[in-house]
């Protein structure tokens, strides 16, 4: 496949939204440069090492959105998932095993692949049009990945979650269009460096406002719900205590992050909606 200037920059757009996530500082209970947050298989370099190896994929998988050429959406969500399989493979090959980025393989190939088909087929790389065409993309997924779980065997734990708690996770976000990141995240991310903030920071508050409503699968796999709502209340009282807008904001969220850890909570699903919504603010720009 050869792999136009066009997809290289969607290519170029979603790694820098990958590696700019997890260098966000101090993120409560997730990887970053000041700690490992609540994992021991994995620290920062883990995660740089994974993102430059998963990175070239996503350039792919936006090219085949650029020369995808029948209305029918669903089909481009099978044309890129042969290559959402190498990245894995090349993520796992990178750490040597351990699951870095799984979800953000899943969210950043339907948006590379959707950026890619929006910028060549309808001249707009504008977030509501390209996930627009994510949610054409996968619409039908959760109907047809998670409601006949029973039969299943082996689960996944977002498919576990889903029979336990109704949850849909990445998938179900996928559907929507990515209504979180487009309702929360995008909104919270650009009022943040309207206000003048720095990206850190911003990214930071972007975060919070994102872990309020995400019903994240990382969080009830490991707490239940009663670890999902000591979240969403810790990350609500942090933004109304001023977020990272205001003097010993950050030092709040070094508390925080020391709290999460101690719990064993690591609000991972809400980061990957922050790489979204880092990602769909930066590309809207280059058509």
């Amino acid at each position: 496949m050869t792999v136009s200037g066009l997809a290289l920059d969607i290519g170029f757009y979603i790694n820098r939204a990958v590696l700019f996530e997890v260098s966000a500082t101090p993120k409560p209970g997730l990887v970053d440069r000041r700690n490992c947050g609540a994992h021991k298989d994995m620290d920062f370099f883990t995660f740089v090492s994974s993102a430059c190896a998963i990175a070239p994929y996503f350039s792919k998988m936006a090219q085949t959105g650029i020369d995808y050429d029948s209305s029918d959406l669903k089909g481009l969500l099978a044309a890129i998932r042969g290559c959402g399989v190498d990245c894995e493979q090349a993520m796992w090959a990178a750490t040597g095993g351990v699951n870095t980025h799984k979800g953000t393989i899943f969210s950043m190939g339907v948006l590379a692949a959707a950026a890619g088909y929006s910028a060549a087929h309808q001249k707009s790389l504008r977030p509501d049009d390209v996930c627009k065409t994510a949610a054409l993309m996968c619409e039908g997924i959760v109907s047809r990945e998670l409601h006949s779980l029973n039969e299943k065997k082996e689960l996944t734990n977002g498919e576990r979650l889903y029979l336990l708690h109704g949850v849909t996770g990445i998938r179900g976000e996928a559907e929507s269009g990515f209504c979180t990141v487009r309702g929360v995240g995008l909104p919270a991310l650009e009022d943040a460096l309207r206000a003048g903030l720095d990206i850190n920071s911003a990214m930071l508050e972007t975060l919070l406002r994102l872990m309020c409503v995400s019903r994240d699968t990382n969080v009830l796999t490991r707490a239940g719900k009663d670890g999902l709502d000591y979240v969403m209340k810790s990350a609500k009282e942090a933004l109304d205590s001023g977020g990272a807008r205001v003097p010993g904001g950050l030092e709040r969220l070094f508390s925080l992050d020391d709290d999460f850890i101690g719990r064993w909570v690591s609000p991972g699903g809400s980061a990957d909606l922050l790489s979204a919504s880092l990602f769909l603010h930066d590309v809207k720009n280059l058509l």
